[in-house]
């Protein structure tokens, strides 16, 4: 049977009860007792969180907090929780009324943040043998496209360097890269051109050349790359 743990107003204290609170919920699938969920939040419980810092760029997705679910995979759904996803660490951190949480790739299956009306989803996956959190951007049968988010931190001149980097803050660098999974073979990463597509989709190269070429599409774009692997799975069922 499955039961629900909604947070505490205090720290460190989590009340069992079947009802939901606009704060959030704690859904265990797999054994259903509290002091499972207890632990699991001690064990992933941020131990320091700190939101402000004098660095230029935007280090999470989102600066603000959003609304979002969470799925482990040890059995516990987060829903109605405020989420921050960490793009320099790679991490995906909840809000909840006892303190942060680190939700750790190794530990999560998806997750999805809502901001102005639209939820994004995401994966994690393993891309050359390393787990990442990746946008879901196409899913189809014989298709999937994912983007992965990163920020790369390049530190500020302190003068110490015989080359500085001539900058006087730290500041972030958002990064993106395309990842597809075809069928059952492994997740790999692609840099979109043109040439790296209809390698990609060599069963049908012709037909997808004739279509880029007629549609003037930049694979580089997102919305155009996506048009792409679309009418492939037009063509291939």
């Amino acid at each position: 049977m499955k039961k629900i743990i909604c947070f505490g107003v205090i720290v460190l204290s989590f009340v069992f009860t079947p009802k939901t609170y606009s704060q959030g919920v704690i859904s265990l699938t797999g054994a259903g007792r509290q002091h499972d969920v207890e632990s699991w939040l001690e064990r992933n419980k941020l131990r320091s969180f700190n939101e402000n810092n004098e660095s230029v760029g935007e280090r999470y997705l989102f600066e603000e907090w959003k609304p979002g679910s969470v799925e482990t995979t040890d059995g516990i759904k987060l829903s109605e929780v405020e989420l921050k996803y960490d793009l320099l660490l790679d991490i995906l951190i909840g809000k909840l009324p006892g303190g942060a949480v680190s939700l750790k790739k190794n530990n999560i299956l998806h997750f999805s943040i809502t901001e102005g009306g639209q939820t994004l989803n995401f994966k994690t996956l393993s891309v050359d043998d390393e787990k990442v959190f990746a946008q879901s951007i196409h899913e189809g049968k014989r298709l999937n496209l994912f983007k992965r988010h990163s920020v790369k931190l390049i530190k500020k001149d302190d003068g110490n360097q015989a080359y500085g980097s001539g900058i006087a803050y730290d500041k972030y660098v958002s990064r993106e890269e395309f990842i597809v999974k075809k069928g059952n073979e492994a997740a790999i990463s692609i840099k979109p051109s043109k040439r790296s597509v209809t390698k990609l989709l060599n069963d049908r190269e012709e037909q997808i050349r004739e279509f880029m070429k007629k549609n003037s599409l930049n694979v580089k774009n997102e919305n155009e790359l996506k048009k792409v692997f679309e009418y492939y799975e037009s063509i291939t069922n």
